[in-house]
């Protein structure tokens, strides 16, 4: 007689596997090599060049400040290198909208990582970083690297993802911007001022992409969305089973033809303005990333470091005000995660948006009158307090949700597009705005921020009137909102094919 207690155990072990509907470290792995490739690459970057570049450049400390001290000195030589790392980034992103419909993700990735470590190495290695220009010109090729990866990244973990799962998913891809950060700070620590500190932090930087080409070579397969838009029904199978094992399979294969099936037509990069139903979605993704960019994505940080007047970056105050200010982005990214389960998207981008102007506002009244009037260790405090408010606001909405909204808008080849072109703008925003308000910051700290609210705010509005519900609604419903209708009108060369192939039903029938 079977003991009950093996019976059990057997119907738990069962009961388990059934309710998994992943292979989770298939999916674990591929999201963290994704991630580590491109909005891990963003954070770091921006950390490790703003405050260290400075370290190489002969007389060059004054020109890396927006403000000198009392005089309010500018300078527009500051951050060069991240400006080409940027305007890099936006070519990369316009490449993948190019290319990523004809060449898998495997490919994609291999190609732009192996590029990325080849420009690594030659920062690295070579004696470039006393050359301004061809430091600039590497950065460049190595941001147009990254942006096609960061698009990449969004792309296949928007497919990996099933739809009760997407939140968590993208929430881990926002995550690694931050996780840049920490990295970048934390071992890399200041000062820097041997060749030493800067071979290490490229080597921080370019062992991910080491890693993650290994495992695409070997162990990474695409999605079974890709192989089922070019009809390798074999292959997508064959990817459903690698991601999310062999008895949610075929789930996972309806929910992909689902999501490719919707709508088949895939406008390019010129005629997305011609599709209404595109164009709509394209709106409100440039509004809401665009939004981010000026709620202080970069330039917060680049400001923050500047308010500091007479200390470096050196100093245990500033190291510890850099702590706080990413501990409070980091809380808001989990407060957003937890939130979008239950608020819908547009709710909380409106809240957000509103929550980081009032910051702004109050960072511009802060920096222009209320820190002349007070000491030293005051004046830091009310810097950190208000900037870690301000980016735990940002991250609790529109500068989680930014990161991901074009692929929640969209399906298919037009998901690519609507990626691409998104994340072009708005590279090249997040490159040119920082200078831009830096400059204003150093005239008067009331416009920088008056602006920067009053774009938000107008961001919000905007959202407020276009924006869909999302909540439990499937592909179709979503792309209705924007005023798709299924046409079930045929033409006589489509009935002629249906009539063509019936004796193919006819013998399947007979076989069964």
């Amino acid at each position: 007689m079977a003991d009950p207690s093996v019976a059990r155990k057997s119907r738990e072990r069962h009961s388990k596997a059934s309710n998994r509907r992943y292979a989770y470290v298939t999916v674990i792995l591929t999201i963290l090599t994704f991630a580590s490739a491109g909005t891990f690459q963003l954070g770091f970057q921006d950390i490790f060049y703003e405050e260290y570049y400075n370290i190489f450049k002969d007389g060059a400390r004054n020109a890396s400040w927006y403000r000198d001290g009392p005089g309010g000195r500018f300078d527009p030589k500051v951050d060069v290198t991240l400006i080409a790392f940027h305007l890099g980034a936006a070519t990369g992103c316009l490449m993948f909208g190019v290319s990523h419909l004809y060449m898998k993700a495997r490919w994609g990735f291999l190609s732009a990582a192996g590029c990325a470590l080849v420009t690594s190495a030659l920062i690295t290695l070579g004696d470039v970083f006393s050359s301004f220009l061809s430091l600039a010109l590497i950065r460049t090729i190595f941001g147009a690297c990254v942006g096609y990866m960061v698009c990449l990244q969004i792309n296949v973990v928007d497919d990996i993802a099933l739809d009760d799962h997407k939140v968590i998913f993208h929430m881990a891809n926002v995550a690694a911007i931050s996780i840049g950060y920490v990295v970048a700070l934390l071992f890399t620590p200041p000062p820097i001022t041997t060749a030493t500190t800067w071979f290490i932090g490229h080597l921080i930087s370019g062992l991910p992409l080491l890693v993650g080409f290994v495992y695409v070579v070997f162990f990474f397969k695409d999605p079974p969305a890709v192989h089922i838009f070019l009809g390798e029904d074999d292959l997508a199978l064959e990817s459903a089973i690698h991601y999310y094992g062999d008895a949610n399979a075929k789930g996972a294969l309806a929910e992909a033809h689902e999501r490719v099936r919707v709508r088949q037509a895939t406008p390019s990069a010129v005629t997305v303005w011609k599709d209404p139903i595109a164009r709509k979605a394209l709106g409100l993704s440039l509004a809401i990333n665009i939004g981010s960019v000026f709620a202080g994505e970069r330039c917060s940080w680049i400001i923050l470091f500047r308010m500091m007047g007479h200390l470096t970056f050196t100093s245990p105050i500033v190291y510890s005000i850099i702590c706080f200010v990413l501990f409070f982005g980091m809380l808001g990214m989990m407060f957003c995660t937890l939130l979008l389960y239950r608020f819908e998207r547009k709710h909380l981008i409106i809240w957000s948006a509103g929550a980081t102007a009032m910051m702004e506002i109050l960072f511009g009244v802060f920096s222009a009158t209320l820190s002349t009037w007070v000491n030293e260790s005051i004046r830091l405090t009310g810097i950190a307090s208000i900037k870690g408010l301000h980016h735990m606001f940002f991250y609790t909405g529109i500068g989680s949700i930014a990161n991901f909204v074009p692929a929640d808008l969209s399906f298919s080849g037009s998901k690519t597009i609507l990626i691409s072109l998104t994340f072009t703008a708005r590279m090249i925003v997040l490159a040119l705005w920082p200078l831009v308000y830096g400059y204003l910051f150093a005239v008067s700290p009331y416009i920088g921020s008056a602006i920067a609210a009053v774009i938000l705010v107008a961001m919000g509005i905007y959202v407020a009137w276009r924006f869909p519900k999302l909540h439990a609604l499937t592909p179709y419903q979503i792309l209705q909102t924007f005023g798709f209708t299924l046409s079930l009108t045929t033409t006589p060369e489509e009935v002629q094919k249906v009539r063509s192939n019936l004796h193919r039903l006819w013998q399947n029938t007979k076989e069964e």
